[in-house]
């Protein structure tokens, strides 16, 4: 597949116009036009990146950069040990950063080292937003992940400009899914419907940024603490406070969200600080304070705690 040729804004808008198409022909009379409202939180909401507590000192502090596959290929940033991952049927796209639409993946904090879930950390990249060190970034987007056994056979079908992908992600939600939640990531059934949970990474909209997004450029990031008990005192690890408030310094204009887990129901944490944002978003238009969001998740967490104790 030739990607330059499968961007162009002609083949895009073919590919989208032929996705409504066979929606409608599938929904019958039931079809439903999306509602103003829901196209407005679209056009202007984040898209989501997730990576694990192993890959964090190299990207918020060594290369300060989210990073492509073949961009580190091409400058020599993979150290001798590492191999590139195989991307299987996203190979053409090896040289972009991928992101949902749609809540954080805790998949992606998976340690195959040690096959371990890993505390995670989630990217909130906005909707629009210009490179500090070029001009903007390219983006493009496919209706499912290449790997999904919902994507088509043939992969330049899925492909959509940004925009054209945010507008079907409205058709989306209003003819295949019972509301907003349950296409871009229900706690509850995340928590508690195993097929759910296996299956919402099939069903959303994937972004794709050419070779690298610098952090400063991040909207907000979700940020893992560690309790940890000293003398029968639980407090935060000094540590990650020191790593937290280095990338503060450096980069002042990303919202840093921190939220403690629970070893135990670690990526229910995540889960519910992914949503916690994402909620205020969805009403306002707009990111919840640090403040709000931290009584919020402890108030979600000491109800969790005793259903565990």
């Amino acid at each position: 597949m030739d990607l330059n040729e499968i961007l162009k804004d002609g083949n895009l808008q073919n590919n989208f116009n032929e996705m409504i198409a066979t929606m409608k022909i599938s929904r019958g009379d039931s079809f439903i036009e999306p509602e103003t409202c829901l196209q407005n939180v679209l056009n202007h909401i984040h898209t989501t990146h997730t990576f694990g507590s192993n890959a964090s000192d190299s990207i918020l502090f060594e290369h300060k950069s989210l990073l492509s596959q073949q961009y580190r290929i091409d400058n020599s940033f993979y150290k001798a040990n590492e191999k590139p991952k195989d991307f299987g049927e996203a190979k053409i796209l090896s040289n972009y950063i991928f992101a949902y639409l749609g809540i954080h993946d805790f998949y992606y904090s998976w340690d195959e080292a040690t096959k371990k879930d890993l505390p995670a950390f989630g990217v909130f990249l906005p909707s629009t937003f210009k490179r500090k060190d070029i001009s903007n970034i390219e983006i493009n987007a496919t209706r499912r992940d290449l790997s999904s056994s919902q994507s088509l056979p043939n992969k330049q079908k899925e492909f959509l400009s940004s925009e054209l992908a945010r507008t079907y992600a409205t058709y989306q939600i209003a003819n295949e899914h019972k509301d907003f939640w349950d296409y871009w990531g229900d706690c509850k059934k995340l928590e508690n419907d195993a097929v759910y949970r296996k299956n919402l990474w099939e069903q959303k909209i994937e972004f794709h940024y050419l070779e690298k997004i610098n952090c400063s450029d991040f909207a907000a990031l979700l940020w893992p603490l560690e309790e940890v008990f000293s003398q029968n005192v639980k407090s935060i690890n000094p540590e990650d406070i020191k790593k937290m408030n280095e990338f503060k310094k450096e980069n002042p204009d990303v919202i840093i969200y921190p939220y403690t887990f629970e070893p135990e129901y670690m990526r229910w944490c995540f889960n519910y600080a992914s949503f916690l944002v994402t909620d205020y978003f969805y009403t306002h238009l707009d990111y919840i304070t640090v403040e709000k969001f931290k009584i919020e998740f402890e108030k979600w967490k000491r109800k969790k705690n005793q259903e565990f104790s």
